[in-house]
């Protein structure tokens, strides 16, 4: 250490009389910690902007029946309280929309009585449990048979979810 050099520590803290020796206590940042910090403040700012503005759908997705133009699915109880007549449906190359739920539960049996053996297993319905039927009409008729919907109940705001915040 240079003779004309005074150091002087106070609280754990270093005082430096002379600034030739200034380099061996101060270290100046890197660009790549300021890139990284630039980084993680983007993705922030890009997180908090979805979670306010952006939307999520929250839909279902299950099996419908068509026979004669009439396109059926069931849901159970917990899932067919949350759709309403009008919900959006969505197929592979299809949309239409809910068109009215019915109001008693059909069975498993019930259920197989309407589609039949050939399509039962491709409803994968538990036999304890009752099915409320949901008629669906699409904007270009379907062949008779089995395809895969997806009901959409509605959407949420992710910051509502993803906070827990009240609200509509």
């Amino acid at each position: 250490m240079a003779k004309n050099t005074k150091i002087r520590e106070d609280d754990g803290g270093v005082i430096l009389k002379s600034p030739k020796k200034i380099g061996e206590y101060m270290h100046a940042t890197r660009p790549s910690v300021w890139i990284v910090l630039l980084a993680i403040a983007l993705l922030l700012l890009g997180f908090l902007q979805w979670a306010i503005f952006g939307t999520v759908e929250l839909s279902y997705s299950t099996k419908a029946y068509t026979d004669d133009g009439v396109t059926v699915c069931w849901m159970d109880y917990m899932d067919a309280v949350k759709v309403e007549p009008g919900a959006k449906v969505l197929s592979s190359n299809n949309s239409g929309k809910v068109v009215k739920i019915k109001d008693t539960a059909d069975s498993a049996q019930d259920v197989l009585d309407i589609v039949g053996t050939l399509y039962i297993r491709e409803f994968a319905l538990l036999s304890d449990t009752n099915y409320y039927r949901v008629y669906i009409e699409m904007d270009k008729d379907l062949p008779d048979g089995v395809i895969d919907v997806k009901i959409i109940e509605g959407t949420i705001k992710p910051g509502k979810y993803v906070f827990n915040l009240k609200g509509e």
